[in-house]
């Protein structure tokens, strides 16, 4: 991996410094277009869908001529999720009306991501993906009113066993296997005058599970034993954002509603017996996501931006009613994310930039009641009240686009590499983020 990474930031560089040397040449920029669990379901962390922008132009010469920062850009941008940044690919994706009319090929092999869009009229496109090991795919389509989507990644595997002896017993069982990274999601986007709605909804297995179904026939005696394992997260998610209308402050407000199941189940004769995770919970996450430009020149800006979370989490606990247990566990938070984005244009072909952002655990309350021997003389109520108050590490990144033409290209690396420049050469990826457009 690490040479195809050393090769790609090689071409990389050597296309760009050839290019260069074009006298006139006009880096023609792709018209833009508008803006985009680990899930609370391994889901990964939501895009920014700031407005839709101008018409990209070529990036400001050293005379002064003011850059244009409106191109669609890549996963390697804005990774600390301003509000107010260029939308990337991703973003377009999961805001997909913003796709309509938008005819790009992209291309990010230090991921395994790609995308497709095309089509005259109703636009189509197609997304490959990984998810927890698993390789996903997005289909969708957008015109100016909507844009809607469905992905999926899929590992089923179902096993049927026979056992037949002469005179005696006959044993069937079937079992089914859904591996960790099974998922089905649909996202629907449209614009609504000043604002636009995002809404998506998901089904996701976070750990594989099997369940076993086994009859055993032996004369005119069957017995039945049934296993049934529940590890999936089913989740929604709505948001509304000023995007079609923003001009110096970007904002969007939403809120997201989880379920995770952890349980298994055991069915023998006529008893059936639950054993109940205390990892099965339900979750409400308000967001409200800022963004705004703080300083700016004809060629530079600098973009300031927050997004705060208040997840609310109820836990299922792991009561036993036999044993007179009784457990009950609430946890509720507040999280901001300050973080800054830098752009720079070089010349007709060259932007880079550099973001920084870290998590503040403003204020988190997990609170945790449990009693034995309830309904008995003997009761016992124990009760655990926590309160954190922490500043997690900044995250800081940099990296460069260079387009020419109907291509561009963008690269990143994240601030473990500027500690150690070495880091590249002993087994890890110095290029943490690299991938290309082609724009038609």
């Amino acid at each position: 991996m690490k040479k195809r990474l050393l090769t790609l930031a090689s071409a990389f560089a050597f296309a760009s410094a050839a290019m260069a040397q074009e006298p006139e040449a006009e880096a023609a920029a792709p018209e833009a277009a508008q803006p985009a669990y680990e899930s609370a379901a391994v889901a990964e962390p939501a895009q920014p869908s700031p407005a839709e922008p101008a018409a990209a132009e070529p990036a400001a010469e050293a005379s002064g001529e003011e850059t244009d920062f409106g191109a669609i850009r890549a996963r390697a941008y804005d990774v600390v999720g301003n509000r107010a940044a260029t939308p990337t690919v991703a973003t377009y994706v999961g805001t997909p009306y913003m796709l309509h009319g938008k005819k790009l090929v992209y291309a990010e092999p230090t991921n395994g991501y790609a995308a497709l869009s095309f089509g005259e009229g109703l636009t189509k496109f197609l997304v490959f993906d990984n998810n927890q090991g698993l390789g996903m795919a997005t289909v969708g389509v957008a015109s100016k009113g909507f844009g809607a989507s469905v992905g999926y990644a899929l590992g089923k595997r179902w096993r049927f066993d026979e056992d037949k002896r002469n005179g005696g017993a006959t044993t069937e069982q079937s079992t089914g296997t859904v591996t960790a990274g099974d998922l089905v999601q649909a996202t629907f986007a449209m614009p609504l005058g000043a604002i636009d709605l995002t809404a998506r909804a998901y089904w996701l297995t976070w750990r594989t599970e099997t369940d076993t179904e086994t009859e055993r026939r032996n004369g005119g005696t069957t017995t039945k034993t049934e296993t049934d394992q529940d590890y999936w997260d089913y989740g929604a998610e709505v948001t509304v954002g000023n995007d079609p209308s923003a001009k110096d402050l970007f904002w969007s407000v939403g809120a997201l509603f989880s379920r995770r199941a952890s349980e298994v189940k055991t069915k023998a004769g006529g008893t059936t017996t639950r054993t109940n995770a205390v990892d099965a919970y339900v979750t409400v996450q308000p967001n409200v996501d800022v963004g705004m430009p703080v300083l700016k020149s004809a060629n530079a800006r600098v973009l300031l931006g927050a997004n705060v979370s208040v997840p609310v989490t109820v836990y299922d606990g792991a009561d036993n009613d036999d044993a007179g247990v009784e457990d009950s566990r609430f946890a509720a938070g507040l999280v901001a994310v300050p973080n800054v984005l830098g752009e720079l244009g070089l010349g007709k072909c060259w932007l880079v930039f550099a973001g920084a952002a870290y998590a503040w655990d403003v204020l988190d309350v997990d609170r945790e009641t449990y009693v034995t021997g309830a309904g008995t003389a003997g009761k016992r109520t124990q009760t655990t009240t926590l309160l954190t108050m922490r500043t997690n590490a900044a995250f800081v990144n940099g990296g460069a686009r260079f387009q020419y033409r109907d291509f561009a290209v963008e690269a990143s690396v994240a601030n473990s590499f500027f500690n150690n420049p070495l880091e590249g050469f002993n087994g890890t990826n110095f290029v943490a983020n690299l991938g290309g457009f082609i724009y038609f």
